[in-house]
């Protein structure tokens, strides 16, 4: 099962573990990546199915969701917010990869509503990315690529780490970590990490690709000397958390229906 208040449960589970871990390790600054597809297609029939709610409710249920996870780690610490559009987050049928046509995606339209709702609040920056497909930063003299993981360089993570690397060396600029997710199963290395999802295996990952993934998150701590460690947050079990708080009203009408198809109402019953 997953819904948004088990979204909500495991968000604020891997919000709360990390600060720990970043108090326990000295942080100074956050960075908040959000790596894509931060809502699922309705294109296909199996996501359709399975859809709580449409993608405009859904949208303003992320964004609500989100804000509360920035403003937790905004409590302590600078937070700076970075993001990049996945496949499953786009508004057209097509996969588009030049600017306009990616940020044409719920994973762009996301952090801008987020970003209108932190105007004000000082502390936290959003960094609307030049090219939506990738974004490149630095932290502690270490450059960092983050990219959804939808493009070329096959099912192997250090040969898609590799092609990484390899493109931007060309360009003259010198690649130390590259941060994805998209296949929905976590992975850390030394120059690379694939991070998993809230959501955990869907159907596509746990049939058509064979992975037995469970909820995790990744995050990442750069000392002030430049080594890059990875963590590895197991979100599967969420009982002991109650969630960040969201409108349920936004997914009363799916509900109600599914609720239709297991329960039969009985209007008039004639006994003899």
């Amino acid at each position: 099962k997953y819904d948004f208040s088990i979204a909500s449960q495991r968000i604020q589970k891997y919000v709360h573990t990390t600060i720990s871990e970043f108090k326990h390790k000295g942080a100074e600054r956050v960075i908040f990546c959000l790596g894509g597809d931060l809502l699922n297609s309705d294109r296909r029939l199996d996501e359709i199915t399975a859809q709580a709610t449409n993608r405009t409710q859904a949208q303003i249920l992320a964004v609500e969701i989100l804000r509360q996870a920035i403003l937790d780690f905004a409590k302590l610490w600078p937070v700076d917010v970075i993001w990049v559009c996945g496949n499953e987050g786009r508004v057209n049928p097509e996969i588009g990869f030049n600017n306009i046509v990616a940020s044409d995606n719920y994973d762009h339209s996301i952090p801008l509503i987020l970003r209108i709702l932190f105007e004000d609040y000082k502390g936290v920056t959003f960094h609307i990315p030049e090219n939506p497909m990738e974004a490149v930063f630095t932290v502690n003299g270490q450059t960092v690529v983050l990219i959804h993981g939808h493009g070329g360089g096959g099912g192997s993570p250090t040969q898609k780490a590799t092609k990484v690397r390899a493109k931007y060396a060309e360009r003259g600029i010198t690649v130390d970590f590259v941060i994805w997710g998209h296949i929905h199963e976590a992975c850390i290395s030394e120059l690379f990490a694939r991070s998993g999802s809230p959501a955990g295996a869907n159907a596509f990952s746990d049939s058509a690709l064979g992975l037995a993934g469970k909820a995790s998150l990744n995050n990442y701590f750069v000392s002030v000397g430049g080594s890059i460690s990875g963590s590895m947050i197991p979100l599967q079990d969420t009982k002991d958390w109650d969630g960040y708080d969201i409108d349920t009203s936004l997914v009363a009408y799916n509900a109600k229906s599914l609720s239709k198809t297991k329960k039969q109402t009985q209007i008039l019953q004639i006994v003899v």
